[in-house]
């Protein structure tokens, strides 16, 4: 694995937001919008995810609920399926682009700091994310790596 000043130093550059180009228009997009993006982007990722979660499943939903991501309700009893509706869910309440976002990081650092398959998903995500919210809103979003 990586040593843990790495890890950090990764975890630190993935989530370096504060380079952003057009963070005011980020601010501006509208949160429902960005909300369908989102679910687009996990729907087009469903198998792959699923896959890559399936062995793990428990550690992830725990990793997650420290997170503030899902409900304890389905942390108890995780299946694929119900993480991401709980996750995505949970979005529907933020009203602003920005809070969103970092909903979405979060759950990136979470597949991050987890190690092996999990980082490439999270790159993988991360990109989808970049892709469809640049295509659709027309927004140059840069979590940076």
């Amino acid at each position: 694995g990586i040593d843990s000043d790495t890890k950090e130093i990764c975890i630190n550059r993935f989530l370096d937001t504060s380079s952003t180009t057009g963070g005011n228009e980020l601010t501006e997009a509208d949160p429902h919008q960005l909300l369908e993006c989102i679910k687009l982007v996990f729907d087009q990722n469903y198998s792959t995810l699923g896959s890559i979660f399936e062995d793990s499943i428990d550690v992830i939903a725990s990793e997650m609920l420290q997170a503030g991501l899902i409900s304890r309700h389905v942390a108890k009893k995780p299946t694929f399926h119900l993480l991401i509706n709980d996750f995505t869910s949970g979005m529907v309440f933020m009203r602003k682009a920005d809070t969103i976002i970092n909903h979405i990081i979060k759950f990136l650092r979470v597949l991050l700091e987890m190690q092996g398959p999990f980082v490439f998903a999270a790159e993988h995500l991360k990109e989808d994310i970049h892709d469809i919210i640049n295509s659709r809103l027309g927004i140059e979003l840069n979590i940076n790596v």
